[in-house]
């Protein structure tokens, strides 16, 4: 029989050793950038995604194009690029909507990743509906139906349009700028603030508070724009939008 020092160090070493070749990993990443065509669709869907997203409304050809970073981990450089293959956005067309979604293979999850924290563009007309855990979401000059929710990051939306917005974040900052057009906006801020840009009440917007805390911000026709804000623990900041002279 083996002495037990040297059962102890083989099995220490078997350990190291398995330890050391968990730790040894190699980190690739890529710029993704990827067009899409609307094909009729007035809504982009994005599902799937963590972190960033940075979306303006443009006017241009009609496309829909997407920018971001891909990351992908591996045991060896090969592996880590190959992966990289793999941090893409699947796409699929039903109804009205063009839903974009990052699903790796399951063999994959949490090795690779895609994040939209560089420039995406899409057709000013259309809407966007986006939800992430963790990360900011950045949109401006989109016209069309706004769904945005960040449980733990900020919200920024410059919007110009007079299509409906809802907006929501946990613990982080929401700020919303609006332009003249006639509108409606709840913002329920929970625990958290609500604050509104003095430039926006010389323009003749009016504030009221409802009995139950709700903060309501209107403008001429009420009934051409509906904004609901929620914010559980953070901020809200209603101002004018930058595009209003």
């Amino acid at each position: 029989m083996a002495p037990l020092s040297r059962i102890v160090f083989g099995v220490c070493a078997c350990t190291a050793a398995a330890l050391f070749g968990c730790a040894v990993q190699v980190l690739e990443t890529g710029d993704y950038a990827e067009t899409f065509a609307p094909a009729g669709a007035s809504k982009v869907v994005l599902e799937g995604l963590d972190g960033d997203v940075v979306v303006r409304g443009v006017d241009s050809s009609g496309d829909v194009r997407i920018r971001g970073t891909q990351t992908s981990i591996g045991a060896t450089r090969r592996s880590a690029r190959e992966g990289l293959r793999h941090a893409v956005l699947g796409a699929e067309y039903r109804a009205d909507e063009l839903s974009l979604s990052f699903e790796p293979p399951f063999e994959l999850e949490g090795l690779v990743d895609l994040e939209l924290n560089q420039r995406s563009t899409l057709p000013r007309e259309m809407g966007l509906s986006v939800s992430v855990e963790s990360g900011n979401l950045d949109i401006d000059g989109l016209a069309g139906d706004l769904d945005l929710e960040a449980a733990h990051g900020d919200i920024s939306i410059d919007d110009a349009g007079s299509a409906f917005v809802r907006a929501e974040v946990g613990t982080g900052a929401l700020r919303y700028s609006v332009g003249l057009t006639g509108f409606y906006i709840e913002c329920v801020a929970g625990e958290g603030t609500v604050e509104v840009d003095d430039a926006l009440l010389y323009a003749g917007a009016e504030l009221n508070a409802e009995a139950d805390g709700t903060i309501v911000i209107t403008y001429g026709d009420e009934t051409s724009k509906r904004v609901e804000l929620e914010a559980s623990g953070g901020l809200i900041v209603v101002s004018l939008s930058a595009g209003v002279p």
